[in-house]
């Protein structure tokens, strides 16, 4: 029968770092070594994790269970279905919806063009 000793799940689960290091270079500028393997596994699955959770609480809150993008012909049928609710409401409402552009996340933002006359004083 089994030793309880001969198989210990926490040495089983970390020996599988030390028998992927082999499949790396040994003659990397940074030597890539088990611990290290460790901690990127842990990072990912900590940030998927985190991410999976914000997404979780959102969704929730927002009461809806899709959180995949809307198709442009889903997103150009609601933006008519709209206009036409505006027409309705009031006679004088603009033909179209007004674009505003709001910047994402990250640092690339698109670029805005002025014109002179944008920041001429009314008189």
């Amino acid at each position: 029968m089994f030793e309880k000793d001969s198989f210990k799940k926490g040495v089983e689960r970390l020996a599988k770092f030390d028998k992927m290091v082999k499949a790396f270079p040994k003659d990397l500028a940074e030597p890539i070594d088990a611990s290290f393997l460790r901690m990127i596994v842990r990072r990912v699955r900590q940030a998927a994790n985190k991410r999976r959770k914000a997404a979780g609480g959102a969704t929730a809150r927002a009461g809806r269970a899709n959180t995949s993008k809307p198709t442009k012909a889903a997103v150009a049928t609601k933006k008519r279905k709209i206009e036409s609710k505006l027409a309705e409401m009031d006679d004088n409402a603009p033909p179209s919806m007004l674009e505003v552009r709001v910047p994402g996340k990250g640092a690339a933002f698109p670029a805005i063009h002025f014109d002179a006359k944008d920041f001429e004083k009314g008189n």
